[in-house]
């Protein structure tokens, strides 16, 4: 025998080793054993409740045998070209049956619900069904065999029930009877006074008449000489007011001027007055020299020089531009020149004021904004504050000035009686910051040889002495020999007896504003009297006289 020939009684056969393959595919597997997991712990639970009734009957058990694994192929079979046969997918462990009943199946095809009994079982993996039997439902009940309803009895055979009886409410027994209110007797008024007793009716013809009381507490002019200036005053003299300011207007002016005193037009005015005394002064070398120039607001403003036409048209513009009603008033004034008893010219001519119209006093004011800015002392023009020729009364102001249109003469004064009137003592602008109310003698004309007793009261009103607090001391002066004006008992003036020699020309009267350094203002006489000659002091003239 060659060594290429194979010996089958030793060589296994094909069929013989696919056999043994078989044998081994179909021959169980030993399985692993598996250590059972540790109890659970037990705990004591509610018993679970019972599952709902169903019609359909519980599905049989799953099998308790787990599915076969079909075992795996050797190196061996491998390598001799046997290919062993696709596993098959292992059958998945049926899952135990669901307390719930599921709803009838229903498709596009049956439009009446299948007779679950009558359907053949769900076959599937080869013949094998699902839950390893066939569930049988039990058929509906037909209609026809349901029991009827019984019917309702009519109400012809019913028996009528009638309903319970409803127990009736009563009223709880009546409280006490309310007592009736006692009878009040009817409102008739107070009781009657006897006659007797009453007191006598009020005569009706001493009762004052409406109209007279309404005119004097209406219209009752104020008085200026009780009216406080220091505001407008103060407002005038702002340094940046002057009338050098760049870009310095009329209307501009009078804003600054007259706006702070919009609720009163004599404080407005005020302020007007004295910013004139502050800011314009009289030309007179164009006076001397009969080169007036122009007069207009423009013009005054501009150059600061004017006469008594100049001031009167600025004063006037001033206010008109600041809304107050204004005029020029043109006439005759006793100024430089005018000597007592002389014939004056008609129509009278040579000097101009202003007229202003007051709201509170609800009638027109007269004003001379060139008197009251300055005067001549010794030939020389000297500004001086005259506030005298703001708060004059019209009739005082008439004494020195006659409009020549005649409704401006507010005085009352006729031309004949202005042309006859002695001229009054002048004063100066510190008389009107004091508030002098009378000085004594009235007349400016004096005569010499004799003995003068010179007075100064307070206050033009009964119910105010402004500025008597401050006074100090007053003295007389003729020819420099100096008299102490003393305190009268009633405290409302001074007075003192001068005498006045003949051929002397003038007698003045001063007040001590500054004493050994300090204010004069509660200087005492008898301090003045102790410390006379050998301290310094200053004074200011109060009013003039000439003999």
């Amino acid at each position: 025998m060659s060594d290429s020939a194979v010996d089958t009684d030793t060589t296994p056969s094909v069929r013989a080793r696919l056999a043994e393959l078989r044998s081994a595919q179909s021959s169980p597997r030993p399985q692993p054993t598996r250590r059972p997991p540790p109890p659970l712990p037990t705990t004591k639970r509610a018993p679970p409740p019972p599952p709902p009734t169903s019609k359909r009957p519980p599905p049989p058990p799953p099998p308790t045998t787990a599915p076969k694994k079909p075992p795996l192929p050797t190196r061996k079979s491998v390598a001799n070209g046997i290919v062993p046969p696709p596993a098959r997918k292992p059958e998945l462990p049926v899952r135990a049956a669901s307390t719930r009943s599921l709803p009838p199946v229903f498709n596009s095809v049956e439009a009446l619900p299948v007779v679950f009994s009558k359907k053949e079982a769900v076959v599937e993996n080869g013949g094998h069904s699902r839950s390893g039997s066939v569930r049988s439902i039990p058929p509906l009940p037909s209609r026809s065999k349901t029991t009827p309803a019984p019917a309702l009895p009519t109400r012809s055979n019913s028996a009528v029930v009638p309903p319970p009886a409803v127990a009736r409410r009563t009223l709880p027994p009546p409280d006490a009877p309310i007592p009736k209110p006692p009878s009040v007797r009817p409102l008739t008024g107070p009781p009657k006074v006897p006659t007797s007793t009453r007191p006598p009716p009020i005569p009706t013809a001493s009762r004052p008449d409406p109209a007279t009381l309404r005119d004097a507490s209406v219209f009752a002019p104020p008085c200026l000489f009780c009216m406080d200036f220091s505001a407008p005053d103060a407002v005038a003299a702002s340094p940046h007011l002057a009338r050098t300011t760049p870009g310095l207007t009329v209307a501009s002016l009078a804003h600054e001027l007259t706006s702070p005193f919009a609720y009163s037009s004599t404080l407005a005015a005020r302020a007007i007055f004295t910013w004139l005394h502050h800011n314009v002064d009289y030309d007179l070398y164009a006076l001397q020299n009969n080169c007036i120039g122009p007069q207009n607001p423009d013009t005054v403003l501009r150059t600061g020089m004017s006469v008594c036409q100049g001031y009167a048209e600025l004063f006037v513009a001033l206010c008109t531009a600041g809304g107050i009603k204004a005029e020029v008033v043109s006439g005759h004034g006793k100024g430089v020149g005018y000597a007592v008893g002389q014939n004056l010219a008609w129509p009278p001519s040579g000097h101009a004021w202003s007229a202003y119209w007051d709201d509170a006093q609800g009638g027109w004011r007269l004003v001379d904004a060139c008197w009251g800015a300055g005067a001549l002392m010794n030939g020389v023009y000297t500004r001086r504050f005259a506030e005298e020729n703001f708060v004059a009364s019209a009739a005082d102001f008439g004494r020195s000035h006659y409009a020549s249109d005649e409704r401006w003469n507010l005085g009352g004064w006729s031309w004949q009686e202005y042309e006859a009137l002695p001229e009054r003592v002048r004063t100066f602008g510190g008389a009107g910051e004091l508030g002098l109310g009378r000085i004594e003698p009235e007349l400016r004309r004096l005569q010499g040889g004799r003995t003068v007793r010179v007075a100064v009261k307070f206050g033009k009103c009964d119910h105010t002495r402004r500025g008597i607090e401050k006074v100090g001391v007053m003295l007389v002066d003729v020819d420099g020999k100096q008299t102490v004006m003393e305190m009268d008992h009633d405290r409302t003036g001074w007075s003192a007896d001068v005498w006045l020699p003949a051929g002397v020309q003038k007698m003045m009267l001063y007040r001590i504003t500054k004493w050994d350094g300090r204010s004069g203002d509660g200087l005492t006489v008898a301090q003045w009297r102790k410390q006379k000659g050998k301290v310094g002091s200053s004074s200011v003239s109060l009013a003039q006289w000439d003999c």
